[in-house]
């Protein structure tokens, strides 16, 4: 046992709690510190903050208001800190304005990702300032937007999020149509993703893998799936029959289907008779729902660490993989943006700039010059 467990133990049996209770604190305290990450005396306000947002989401009303007793009783009566409530320890309910924006992200049926990076977002500005956005005008937006690129050097992608929370919270929840001149969203970088050729991927399958990190990459390129994607797959979006493999509520919360590889099948019965998944096709070791995304991407690293790629090799680059070597072999873009899931056709057309059947499909000048003396 720990000096700062048994610190908190004998504060509260010093204090007659009851046994139940007592152990409760303990858990919760744990949580913080596995959450976090670190002892749990090292835990700062932003994280703390995040935690009990996490919390209150994960526990029901009156559970969520035992751990922010927990939590209120470790920092002010083991470590002595003065208590102050943060953000996500409100009543759900929270401030005017944080509910009137939680209500209108849900009228506009913003994934809850989207809208717990907004909620952040906003409250950093809030915090940064001390005050409310509805008391914060044109100059204040400036001033924290160039802080945040030139003092805290965030990329490029972080910033247009914290725009864009900013855009919502005061177009759409103060009516402040000027927000929509005044917050511009930045010029994004068009880069070009990286491709393996087909035989590299047939290398990176072979490398030495278990049955289950051999079916979620094989999965991956087969269908040409997000990381979150294969990570949520359910024995049931299965069907040997029609031979498809349905993906549930991908991004943009759209369902849709790909066609189930008889390859990458056989690879998943023989996955399945030995791990015998019963809900999520790839559950994670406690087995108490699916594997995580970071998880998927730290097999992914390991198989091409294993491969000697020099490369950087990710899930997202078996997803470029399969849409790449599909066009290579004369498949339609039309019919990749269906697999892809893409929205537009125009965000699948970047694949023709990368295909070596478009790329390489005209003979260099240089090729046709004559010998040089």
């Amino acid at each position: 046992m720990t000096p700062l467990r048994e610190h908190l133990l004998a504060d509260m049996q010093a204090q007659n709690l009851p046994e139940g209770t007592q152990n409760r604190y303990v858990l919760e305290v744990a949580t913080l510190a596995r959450c976090c990450r670190k002892s749990p005396d090292l835990v700062a306000g932003d994280e703390l903050t995040e935690f009990l947002s996490r919390r209150q989401k994960e526990l029901s009303p009156a559970d969520y208001l035992v751990a922010v007793d927990a939590i209120k009783f470790f920092f002010t009566e083991t470590l002595g800190r003065v208590w102050r409530t943060p953000p996500a320890s409100e009543p759900k309910s929270g401030s005017e304005l944080r509910r009137r924006m939680i209500q209108d992200m849900r009228l506009r049926n913003l994934s809850p990702k989207t809208q717990e990076e907004y909620i952040r977002w906003v409250r950093k500005f809030a915090e940064f300032w001390g005050r409310s956005p509805a008391q914060l005008g044109p100059e204040e937006i400036r001033t924290w937007l160039v802080h945040l690129v030139e003092t805290e050097k965030k990329s490029i992608s972080t910033y247009k999020v914290a725009a864009a929370s900013l855009r919502f919270v005061y177009v759409q929840t103060l009516g402040q149509e000027w927000a929509l001149r005044f917050i511009p969203l930045p010029k994004m970088e068009k880069r070009l993703p990286d491709i393996l050729s087909p035989e590299e991927v047939a290398e990176l399958l072979s490398v030495s893998l278990t049955l289950r990190e051999l079916a979620i990459l094989s999965a991956t390129y087969a269908g040409g799936l997000r990381t979150t994607e294969v990570s949520r797959l359910k024995v049931t979006d299965i069907d040997s029959r029609r031979m498809t493999l349905k993906i549930v509520q991908g991004k943009g919360a759209k369902d849709r289907y790909v066609g189930l590889s008889q390859r990458l099948l056989e690879e998943l019965r023989k996955y399945w008779k030995t791990c015998r998944p019963v809900t999520w096709l790839f559950p994670n070791r406690a087995n108490s729902g699916p594997i995580s995304a970071d998880s998927v991407r730290r097999i992914c690293s390991k198989a091409a660490q294993s491969a000697g790629f020099n490369k950087t090799v990710n899930p997202r680059t078996l997803r470029h993989c399969f849409a790449t070597h599909l066009l290579e072999r004369g498949e339609s873009l039309s019919k990749i943006q269906v697999a892809l899931g893409h929205r537009s056709l125009r965000t699948t057309s970047i694949y023709a700039r990368v295909a070596t059947s478009t790329v390489c499909a005209m003979e260099s000048p240089l090729d046709r010059l004559p010998e040089l003396q």
